[in-house]
C-alpha cells in the first residue's frame, strides 16, 4: 500500500467512513466510498493514489448515461457548472456517461485531509447539481 493511501485510509477509519480498497501492482491504489445523497440516490467517489505518491485523483463515474440525441444540451449544462464550480470538472467519457473529476498535488501529510477535503466537496457538488443534470437529460 502507497503511504498516501495509508494515510487517507487512516482518516477515513478514523471518521467511521466506510471504503473498499484494492492495492494494485504496477498502478496507483485504487479507494471507492460510496454514499447517497439529497438528491443522487448512490454516488461512488474512487480515488487513486498514485505510485510515487505524488497525487491523488478522484472521479464520480456513471453519473448518468446520455443518449446520442441530448449529447448537445449535456455539454453545454456541463459547460454551465464547470464555470459555476471551481473544484471539479464535468465531463461525457467514451461511454458517453458524465463523469465529474479532481486531481491533486498531494504529500504522505497532506493526502488524508486534503483526500478527504475534496472526496466531501465532490459529493455535495454533484449532490447539488445533479437535479440540473437530469432536466438537461429530461428536457
Amino acid at each position: 500500500m502507497k503511504a498516501t493511501t495509508a494515510a487517507f485510509l487512516d482518516l477515513l477509519n478514523q471518521s467511521g467512513i466506510k471504503y473498499e480498497f484494492k492495492e494494485r501492482d504496477g498502478k496507483s491504489d485504487w479507494v471507492n466510498v460510496r454514499y447517497g445523497g439529497g438528491n443522487i440516490q448512490t454516488l461512488n467517489i474512487q480515488l487513486f493514489f498514485s505510485e510515487d505518491c505524488e497525487d491523488v485523483a478522484i472521479r464520480a463515474f456513471s453519473i448518468c448515461k446520455v443518449p446520442s440525441n441530448k449529447k448537445a444540451d449535456m455539454l453545454n449544462i456541463l459547460n454551465a457548472l464547470m464555470d459555476e464550480y471551481r473544484w471539479l470538472r464535468f465531463y461525457l467519457d467514451e461511454d458517453n456517461e458524465v463523469t465529474a473529476a479532481v486531481d491533486a498535488v498531494i504529500t504522505v501529510a497532506s493526502a488524508g485531509p486534503v483526500g478527504k477535503e475534496l472526496m466531501l466537496r465532490t459529493l455535495n457538488i454533484v449532490d447539488d447539481v445533479y437535479p440540473r443534470i437530469m432536466k438537461a437529460l429530461w428536457s
